[in-house]
């Protein structure tokens, strides 16, 4: 009926919910909201913009950089920079920051091509004066994390979530350069967000500044 489809929201999300707290949003909405059902699509960022622009998605957390599309707005939710992540017993291991050309030698675990991250990754490597020697690519973390942790290479992952995976066994540099990104709740500018959308953007709103900073 016309009344469930008023209460449904879907929403895109990178694949990094529990990292930037987006599932405290998501409870805090669904208490406020107890009869509205959330959909969630996972894809990364640019796939997630067509999506909102297909209205396929009502609101989506996506990683931004650089220019923003005047065709959405966007609510910054988290601040993020690209880190290095090593094995505990790597040489560099204690440095805390690294400059990047010092990694220049490594075989780099990444985040698969046509993502942010990735290119984000390469350029960064270019722009440190080198190609980098990518071995292994993959979606999930904890693949890339067993693979430095048994020697494969070195990860280079945004610090929040290499954060919330880190352990004994592996170390997280900071880099330099290195990049800032910000995780945002966007939506098209053009076009009327429903109610239960409205809703979501303004509890959104209400508690990003109080515990999503954390």
């Amino acid at each position: 009926s016309k009344n469930d489809s008023q209460q449904t929201l879907t929403i895109g999300s990178i694949p990094a919910l529990a990292q930037y707290n987006i599932t405290e949003l998501l409870v805090s909405f669904k208490k406020m909201n107890p009869q509205a059902t959330i959909n969630i699509i996972q894809a990364g960022s640019e796939e997630l913009m067509d999506l909102v622009r297909q209205r396929k998605c009502d609101l989506a957390f996506i990683r931004t950089y650089g220019e923003l599309s005047s065709e959405f707005c966007y609510l910054p939710i988290a601040a993020d920079e690209l880190v290095a992540i090593v094995p505990s017993h790597h040489p560099l291991a204690n440095e805390g920051v690294v400059p990047l050309e010092k990694l220049s030698r490594e075989n780099f675990v990444l985040i698969p091509e046509n993502t942010m991250l990735h290119r984000l990754s390469v350029q960064l490597c270019r722009e440190s004066g080198f190609e980098p020697h990518v071995v292994f690519t993959d979606h999930r973390l904890e693949n890339l994390l067993e693979m430095v942790i048994n020697g494969m290479g070195v990860a280079l992952l945004m610090r929040k979530l290499a954060e919330y995976m880190a352990q004994p066994k592996v170390s997280v540099l900071g880099i330099q350069p290195t990049v800032s990104t910000r995780l945002d709740l966007c939506y098209l500018r053009s076009g009327e967000l429903s109610m239960v959308a409205r809703q979501f953007v303004s509890i959104t709103e209400t508690l990003r500044g109080q515990q999503l900073d954390n």
